[in-house]
């Protein structure tokens, strides 16, 4: 299900899909070209200036080394669209990992992936019935362009259903302290 996506979605989700981007060896830049830095020293708050918070949503910002520099909105639970997506590439990566030259087991496109594909209104990705695609290609698939069905075709290659899938993700999600999020399924 495709789900209204809030500013603090669109941060967490950000971070998290470069992290698993870099984790998979995928050259991430910067807008202007140039390659990520990390800075070694300290920021100072005062240095920063003040954050233009959105009007609607949930945001917050809290930077390692420098703190909080504030949220808005409040905290609540809300849905997390694609950022379930986030979870599931990281179950598959947990359970089939791959080096960063590594493409993985080819994974065939079962009749259920294809028939998903542009239906639902929901993010898929056009993909055709008996297809393989690399394991490596169907992560970026699911992250890159946000592909439900690709999220819903891994969870069956890994644990034949989505359902038990699911109760992987929510037993991931419990060993990494995440103590309130509840995950109903793939993508």
């Amino acid at each position: 299900m495709s789900l209204p996506r809030t500013p603090r979605h669109r941060l967490v989700s950000g971070a998290l899909s470069l992290a698993l981007l870099t984790a998979l060896g995928i050259a991430v830049v910067s807008p202007s070209g140039a390659p990520p830095t990390t800075g070694g020293g300290r920021l100072p708050v005062s240095d920063i200036g003040p954050l233009p918070w959105p009007q609607d949503g949930q945001s917050a910002v809290d930077l390692e080394g420098t703190g909080s520099l504030g949220e808005r909105g409040g905290r609540r639970p809300v849905p997390i669209a694609s950022l379930t997506k986030v979870m599931t590439a990281y179950v598959i990566l947990e359970e089939h990992p791959l080096r960063p030259d590594e493409e993985g087991p080819l994974i065939e496109v079962d009749p259920t992936a294809a028939h998903e594909a542009g239906v639902g209104g929901e993010s898929t990705v056009p993909v055709r019935s008996g297809e393989r695609y690399s394991q490596r290609r169907l992560l970026e698939l699911l992250l890159i362009p946000s592909g439900n069905n690709v999220a819903r075709l891994l969870a069956r290659w890994d644990s034949g259903s989505q359902e038990a899938f699911v109760a992987k993700m929510r037993r991931a999600a419990g060993r990494l302290g995440m103590n309130d999020t509840v995950y109903t399924g793939a993508s």
